[in-house]
């Protein structure tokens, strides 16, 4: 049932389901489903960019199963995979798809197979994908019938993009286009499986607007793309969730008046994209499965754990959530984000230290205060580096804004 909720984009009713597997059984002592379970949980942790979330599972299934399956192995693949270690992803796949073609598990073959190549694609080894591609499709396309296991449709959303390569490959393409049917005809006839019907793009960093399949969307609330993100982020939450981590300065009727009017107008200026469930007085919501939402937060946290940081710079434009100052979770996700900044520059700035670049220490400690202005410490570190690798103007340029912050 939790993997049909996925699948059916109804993350609410998943991650209950899910939940309730990991619980029945812990307590029925079944270590396999135990460990399918958490293997699921995880990679859904990991799909949504909460990658700490999805490693301590995955301790905690090691913890109670040092013999781990393969199922447990891909799982580690694919983490380390969105993680952005594509060599360590690349060789684990490799080894998933000889064991599990030693052990005759096709399905798991298959599985691992198209994994293998999506990274090698991402490794921006084109020819090798190019020679790949066709035996992993034909591969998974045995499994693609209406009744195929589940595990392989949670994984085609996101290798859209290999798919996108596919039909431009002719000896991929005819193989792409039967898989694609069979798809369509388990969809209901949608001609197209991976093309959502609705895409919504969020722009919450230093602004709010939202635009629909490229067209920028006018709203009259200021917060209705903050209450966009929080379901984008946060699916299947009551109104009285949404307002008190949104809202918590408002009084509580004024405050379950105002999430109803937001999502009363994304349904007049977008359209039905939000789904309501649940009883009257208490209904959950979340978007439609016929919806992709993205957001420039979700990629620069990407990019963060992908530890990118020219691209978590170019794809920062202010703090989140601009106006939501009153907002704990949106402070919160704020500290997440530095925090995250953080964690992956002192990685950087300490390979930089140990090589003596202090070039490298400098340009890192500045695109660093781009994100946080008033961190002393970096503020600190750069001067000191500066006294060897930079010019005189620019260290004097650098203890003027040291002195400002110490003021």
């Amino acid at each position: 049932m939790a993997q049909l909720h996925l699948l059916q984009g109804d993350q609410g009713s998943f991650r209950h389901e899910i939940q309730r597997a990991v619980e029945l059984s812990e307590e029925a002592g079944d270590l396999s489903m135990l460990e399918m379970s958490l293997s699921l949980l995880a990679d859904y942790h990991s799909r949504m960019g909460e990658h700490q979330q999805a490693l301590k599972l995955m301790l905690r299934m090691h913890a109670l199963r040092p013999t781990s399956s393969l199922t447990t192995h891909l799982t580690e693949a694919l983490l380390a995979r969105r993680r952005g270690d594509l060599h360590g992803a690349y060789r684990m796949f490799s080894a998933i798809v000889a064991a599990a073609t030693a052990q005759n598990n096709a399905l798991l073959s298959a599985r691992a197979g198209l994994q293998l190549v999506y990274t090698v694609y991402l490794m921006r080894d084109y020819e090798k994908t190019r020679e790949l591609l066709p035996e992993a499709l034909n591969a998974v396309l045995r499994f693609g019938t209406p009744g195929g296991p589940l595990d392989l449709r949670s994984d085609f959303d996101e290798l859209s993009e290999l798919f996108a390569f596919a039909e431009m490959e002719p000896q991929s393409a005819p193989v792409l286009a039967s898989l694609l049917a069979q798809g369509a005809e388990y969809a209901g006839g949608s001609a197209d499986l991976l093309s959502p019907a609705v895409h919504l793009e969020l722009l919450v960093l230093g602004q709010q607007m939202a635009l629909k399949d490229g067209v920028p969307l006018n709203f009259s609330l200021k917060n209705t793309v903050g209450v966009m993100l929080y379901l984008a982020l946060y699916p299947g939450r009551t109104r009285r969730e949404i307002q008190l981590d949104l809202f918590p300065d408002k009084d509580d009727k004024e405050a379950g008046n105002y999430v109803r009017k937001c999502i009363a107008e994304i349904g007049k200026v977008v359209g039905p994209v939000v789904v309501q469930e649940g009883p009257h007085n208490a209904p959950t919501y979340q978007y439609s499965p016929k919806v992709s939402v993205s957001s420039d937060y979700q990629l620069l946290r990407t990019r963060l754990a992908q530890e990118n940081l020219p691209g978590a710079v170019a794809a920062y434009r202010g703090e989140l959530l601009p106006g939501l100052d009153d907002s704990e979770w949106v402070v919160n996700l704020r500290e997440e984000m530095l925090s995250s900044v953080r964690a992956t520059l002192n990685g950087l700035i300490q390979e930089a230290q140990e090589r003596s670049d202090h070039a490298r220490v400098v340009l890192l400690c500045t695109q660093g205060l781009k994100f946080d202005p008033d961190d002393f410490e970096l503020a600190e570190i750069r001067l000191e580096s500066a006294r060897f690798a930079s010019t005189a103007q620019e260290q004097a340029r650098f203890r003027s804004e040291f002195k400002r912050r110490l003021n």
